[in-house]
């Protein structure tokens, strides 16, 4: 499992780098950066009114919503992680990339799915989850793998995975 946040670096390369380094993909689960960030004893962000106002937390709702309406959750996240690489990123931007992946983005129906957000930051904060990305092994270790960059060709790609997966694994 894959904590991410679509605002993070960092996500986005591991992103790239399970894509393009061939196997199954895992589990990605949202953990807004904003939330352990945020100043104040005041509620967490996905309860915040403007919520769905703010593209980083609409870009994980959204991503929920493909998800429950099993479209193109690979393609979403590869978009928006593009989104947020050329920045800025705009709410409409945001439902039109997810309209593409065939989700239905009725705002009442993703503002349900902050809920699912909320899950899922929960879950990553019980297993020791402070930053993105962050694995959750399958044998129950977990890693925080800040790559810089990527090596070019899909050998390469594959051995850093196998390493950096090793590397959290032990």
């Amino acid at each position: 499992m894959v904590f991410f946040d679509y605002t993070c670096p960092h996500s986005a390369r591991l992103s790239e780098l399970l894509d393009t380094a061939g196997g199954r993909q895992p589990r990605w689960s949202p953990f807004p950066l904003a939330d352990p960030n945020r100043a104040g004893d005041g509620p967490p962000v996905w309860q915040w009114p403007d919520a769905l106002a703010r593209p980083a937390l609409l870009a994980l709702a959204l991503h929920k919503t493909v998800i429950a309406g099993r479209g193109d959750i690979d393609g979403f996240r590869r978009a928006v992680f593009a989104a947020f690489a050329a920045q800025p990123v705009t709410p409409d931007e945001l439902y039109i990339l997810a309209a593409a992946a065939s989700a239905r983005t009725d705002e009442a129906g993703v503002h349900r799915k902050l809920t699912a957000v909320a899950a899922s930051s929960e879950m990553g904060r019980a297993a020791g989850v402070v930053a993105t990305p962050s694995v959750l092994t399958d044998g129950g270790q977990l890693g925080h793998p800040k790559l810089t960059g990527l090596p070019t060709g899909r050998p390469a790609r594959q051995r850093l995975l196998e390493v950096t997966l090793t590397v959290i694994n032990d």
